[in-house]
């Protein structure tokens, strides 16, 4: 891209990670606000036919008014036709002034320009001056997506450092590939210790179409084993008596026993059964529902992990029915 060099005065040609073939449009100063732009282009006469829109109106009958209306209707109509011939393009109009059709006076519900900027400009801070000299480049905005260089250069992952999207790698690609992986490994490393946050957990029978379960630790002391097992409160689909989790499965706290009071399904679980899938939902967190980026993340995991365990070993295709859970604890 063209690059103004400040110490030399030039604009040299320098080589970027990423580059926009169509361009970039660069507001290179503030516009003046004192120039009224007008009024948008008006559609040409040829395009909605204005002498046959006005012939055939002239041509209506107006069977449901009387005499005096009809011609009263008729004489508007044709005011119309009048002004739409002295008025041809949009120039011709100015924001915020009355238009007078024959005996009518229309009212703009706008204020003409000039007036619209006097009552902003007790809102709006003034135009910062023109820059002198070279500065460095302001914070990117919230919600601005920009590369961190310096973390894509201290980046093992892949689906980290290939930021460029294409047809064949789109934005829901790159963002189920962010769920995966290092990033997956991460989240469990981070969130571990976070009350509430929630996990993928492999499970010895499927339910449903996946042998995967929804938890979050329960930080029992008396289960607990650091980097070993962990106590978990497990959560259920909501529509458990399908088989298919669909797009976006929604889940509730897994009730254990309801009398004498609710008690809610726990157990301890192997931390090596944690799914390195960074978990993201929407929905409350005792009813959570994955997103659809997360079961993609999800499915293709486990279909990786497949495929890895059957070129080692064949298996017996997993039953299907209810968790297994060992040394299973319910809670209030």
């Amino acid at each position: 891209m063209n690059h103004n060099n400040p110490e030399t005065g030039k604009v040299e040609l320098v080589r970027v990670l990423r580059t926009v073939p169509a361009g970039v449009r660069i507001m290179k100063s503030y516009p003046n606000i004192q120039n009224d732009p007008g009024v948008t282009d008006w559609k040409e006469d040829s395009e909605w036919e204005r002498e046959k829109v006005f012939g055939d109106l002239l041509r209506w009958q107006y069977s449901e008014l009387n005499d005096s209306n009809a011609a009263v209707a008729r004489s508007r109509w044709d005011s119309l036709k009048c002004w739409h011939r002295s008025h041809p393009t949009a120039d011709t109009v100015t924001v915020g002034e009355p238009a007078t059709i024959g005996t009518d006076e229309l009212r703009s519900p706008l204020l003409p320009w000039a007036d619209m900027w006097t009552l902003l400009k007790t809102f709006v801070a003034p135009a910062p001056a023109p820059a002198t000299a070279l500065v460095p480049a302001p914070a990117p905005a919230a919600g601005k997506k920009r590369v961190d260089r310096q973390r894509l250069g201290a980046s093992t992952s892949a689906a980290h450092v290939n930021v460029v999207t294409h047809p064949g790698y789109s934005e829901a690609d790159q963002r189920v590939a962010l769920l995966q992986g290092e990033s997956g490994q991460q989240y469990i490393s981070q969130n571990l210790t976070v009350r509430g946050a929630l996990f993928l957990i492999r499970l010895e029978h499927a339910e449903g179409e996946l042998a995967v379960g929804l938890g979050r630790r329960t930080f029992d002391a008396t289960v607990d084993q650091e980097g070993v097992v962990y106590g978990i409160q497990w959560f259920e689909r909501k529509n458990k008596k399908n088989d298919d989790w669909g797009v976006r499965p929604s889940f509730c706290l897994s009730v254990a026993s309801r009398r004498p009071k609710i008690a809610y399904q726990t157990s301890t679980e192997k931390f090596s059964d944690f799914l390195p899938i960074a978990v993201k939902t929407n929905g409350t967190s005792d009813e959570p529902a994955l997103t659809s980026d997360c079961l993609t993340a999800l499915r293709a995991y486990l279909q990786s992990a497949q495929t890895a365990d059957a070129s080692e070993t064949d298996e017996e295709p997993v039953g299907r029915g209810k968790k297994r859970r060992k040394n299973a604890v319910v809670t209030v």
